[in-house]
């Protein structure tokens, strides 16, 4: 009668059923890209909606080769932890699926998925039950339909079936989180030069850098809201406003927002919103401060500098000069300051640098070289 049972067991994890055992790994301690994220490319993105599959969404995010075939390249487990679920015939036609289960630091579980995989003499799929560490590889992305490719899916529940892929529900309502934003996060927070991480609602807002209070706490635009962080990460107040932030600036103990309409209002710690002023452009770029005065840059309709109080403009360029206009709105431009001198640099095949004095609004450029 053991001999059967034992038999039995052998069974059922050949065949790819689920596994429940108390088998103790090692916590997460770093985290790998499942494949060479400097290779590979995400080719359809998590949540996106498939006409392939009726409009459903995509549970996880797919990773192929641009420039060559992806068929036969290894994955990789992104940390350590035990395998749930191993089964060369998991999806079918579409490959084998193989479910990691990960016990992160701050004691929460998270499952990876791995899907469209087959196994080879070089990359075998991992035993059931079995404890894994971060970079061995799991198996070796199959012949999966439309082109073969890398099925990665993060969950917080359900980490012991393969699913479909795609779900009639948006995937974050059934415990999937978006792969690539996880990894980059939880990099981050392993990383032993990090003290703290906020975890925020992300947007398709602008990113700019937080300006640091006198009492080191922080405040961070996200989307139309300004977030006051105190030095532990924790939340303090967020205010809500109506048009979305492109930044924050610092400027002699004064914190200025400045929104995508054109205006610029000064916030005090707590979040009240104080003076404000509203310029005829829409304001491009991070703002700079120049001696006692505030800079704004409103692309090619030149700068505008306030003073503190953003009360009376000082002075102000109707437009910048034509060397300088050609790599407006093309390139990526950065404003730095150097006594009432201001550096402008511009990203493009070749380094441009540029400076010129603004003391009094004059627009005269000279090229550094």
């Amino acid at each position: 009668m053991r001999a059967m049972l034992l038999i039995a067991a052998a069974a059922l994890i050949a065949s790819g059923a689920t596994v429940h055992a108390q088998v103790s790994c090692p916590t997460v301690d770093r985290i790998v890209p499942p494949v060479d994220m400097n290779l590979f490319t995400n080719v359809q993105d998590y949540g996106v909606r498939s006409p392939r599959h009726d409009g459903r969404y995509h549970t996880g995010e797919d990773w192929a080769l641009t420039e060559a075939d992806s068929l036969g390249q290894p994955v990789r487990a992104m940390a350590n932890g035990i395998v749930t679920y191993a089964y060369a015939q998991g999806w079918g036609r579409d490959g084998g699926v193989v479910i990691l289960e990960h016990t992160m630091p701050d004691e929460t579980t998270i499952y990876s998925v791995y899907g469209h995989l087959m196994q080879t003499q070089s990359a075998p799929f991992p035993v059931g039950v079995a404890c894994v560490s971060a970079g061995d590889v799991i198996g070796a992305i199959g012949d999966a339909r439309p082109a073969p490719h890398l099925h990665f899916e993060i969950r917080v529940r359900n980490g012991r079936s393969p699913g479909q892929g795609y779900t009639w529900e948006y995937p974050d309502d059934l415990g999937h989180r978006r792969p690539s934003r996880f990894l980059q996060n939880w990099s981050a927070r392993l990383d032993r030069s990090v003290s703290w991480v906020a975890n925020l609602r992300p947007t398709n807002g602008y990113h700019t850098p937080p300006v640091i209070l006198s009492d080191n706490s922080l405040l961070i635009a996200n989307g139309s809201q300004v977030i006051r962080l105190l030095p532990d990460g924790r939340q303090l107040w967020r205010e809500q406003l109506d048009t979305p932030v492109a930044g924050l600036v610092g400027f002699q103990g004064a914190t200025y927002v400045y929104t995508t309409d054109g205006r610029i209002q000064e916030m005090d710690a707590e979040g009240e919103l104080l003076n404000s002023v509203r310029t005829d452009v829409a304001i491009e770029g991070a703002p700079f401060t120049l001696d006692d005065k505030l800079v704004f840059s409103a692309g090619g309709n030149g700068l505008v500098a306030y003073d503190r109080r953003l009360r009376n403009v000082q002075w102000q360029t109707t437009g910048l000069p034509a060397f300088h206009q050609a790599w407006v709105g093309a390139q990526t431009m950065a404003f730095h300051t150097h006594a009432d001198t201001l550096i402008t640099t511009a990203r493009s095949g070749d380094p441009v640098l540029d400076e010129a004095r603004m003391g009094d609004g004059a627009s005269v450029m000279v090229n550094a070289d």
